[in-house]
C-alpha cells in the first residue's frame, strides 16, 4: 500500500457483514468518501450506505476474505481523547477549569471530552476540518 509506512500511526478494524437493503439518501456519501481518502483513509472493498430504515452500514462492493483489515485511518485523521489531556478547545469555548471537575476525572470522562470536541468543531461549522464528517452523522437516534 502505497504511503502507508512505519512512520504513521493507525487506527485499524475489521468487520462482517450484515445484509440489509438500501435506500435513496438525501446524504451525500460519495462526497463523504472522497473526504475520508482526502484525509488518508484507506478502506478498500467497500462503502457506506443508508438503509431504508435509516441505520448506516457498511456494504461490501467486491469478495472481503474474513480477518482482513477493511479500514485504516491515519491517527491524525481519527478522533482520538485520552485521560491526561483535555480537548483543543478555546478557553472561550469551554471554560478551561471544567477539565478539573470530577465528572471529567471519572471513567466517563472520555465521551465528555469528545463531546466537547465535537461541539466546538460543529460550532466552527465549514471552517473546521471535520465539516463533511460532521455532516453525515445523525441528528436522532431512536434508543428504544
Amino acid at each position: 500500500m502505497p504511503g502507508w509506512g512505519s512512520p504513521h500511526r493507525f487506527v485499524s478494524c475489521t468487520a462482517t457483514a450484515q445484509e440489509g437493503s438500501e435506500a435513496a439518501s438525501n446524504l451525500d456519501w460519495e462526497n463523504f468518501m472522497e473526504w475520508g481518502v482526502e484525509q488518508g483513509v484507506w478502506c478498500p472493498g467497500w462503502t457506506i450506505k443508508e438503509q431504508s430504515s435509516g441505520d448506516r452500514c457498511a456494504i461490501a462492493t467486491e469478495e472481503i476474505e474474513e480477518g482482513a483489515v477493511l479500514c485504516r485511518v491515519p491517527r491524525m485523521s481519527a478522533w482520538v481523547v485520552t485521560e491526561d489531556e483535555p480537548p483543543r478547545v478555546p478557553a472561550s469555548f469551554l471554560y478551561p477549569g471544567y477539565w478539573l471537575s470530577d465528572d471529567v476525572k471519572s471513567e466517563k470522562g472520555w465521551f465528555l471530552k469528545l463531546a466537547a470536541k465535537l461541539l466546538y468543531e460543529k460550532h466552527l461549522g465549514v471552517g473546521s476540518k471535520w465539516f463533511r464528517y460532521i455532516q453525515m452523522l445523525p441528528t436522532h437516534i431512536d434508543t428504544l
